[in-house]
């Protein structure tokens, strides 16, 4: 029975590590995504007055936001099924395997000095999907606006300047 308890404990060990690389790099794919959308929405308002398809950018942003709220929240779901599962077969294997129960404790003292007990991983990468869902829908009127603007010739603006 030990031996079926310490393989199960392993596979759901190895889970919750798989689980959290995949939530890891779905993270960071959408991180990358919605930067070069952003990217791409400072360039179409720099180089001149936005295209009407410009507004477009934020608006596939925003979606994305959306979608990467998704992801991230299935993926934190199952690392968190998974490490409730590798904490009670943890229990059954004595004192001596504690690595998700001195998770917890390490957690509980050693992150109490930095005051960073309350501050889970989730909520940093909820706080990144806000900052770039904000700045996506920031972006629209100053791309709707860029739209309204009359076309003007470089240069001609500083001429007119420096002939009055």
């Amino acid at each position: 029975m030990a031996e079926n308890e310490r393989a199960g404990y392993k596979a759901a060990l190895d889970l919750v590590l798989s689980t959290t690389n995949q939530t890891w790099a779905r993270f960071n794919a959408m991180l990358v995504a919605n930067t070069v959308i952003i990217a791409a929405s400072v360039q179409v308002l720099v180089k001149g007055p936005p295209p009407s398809w410009g507004v477009f950018l934020p608006m596939v942003g925003f979606a994305l936001c959306v979608l990467w709220v998704l992801a991230v929240a299935r993926g934190l779901a199952y690392q968190r099924y998974y490490m409730d599962q590798t904490r009670k077969l943890e229990a059954h294997l004595g004192p001596e395997v504690s690595v998700v129960r001195g998770g917890r404790r390490f957690e509980q003292t050693e992150m109490k000095g930095w005051h960073l007990e309350r501050m889970s991983t989730g909520k940093v990468m909820y706080a990144a999907i806000c900052l770039f869902a904000i700045l996506h829908v920031g972006s629209v009127p100053l791309l709707r606006a860029g739209e309204t603007c009359p076309q003007q010739e470089p240069g001609k603006e500083l001429e007119s300047k420096i002939s009055h």
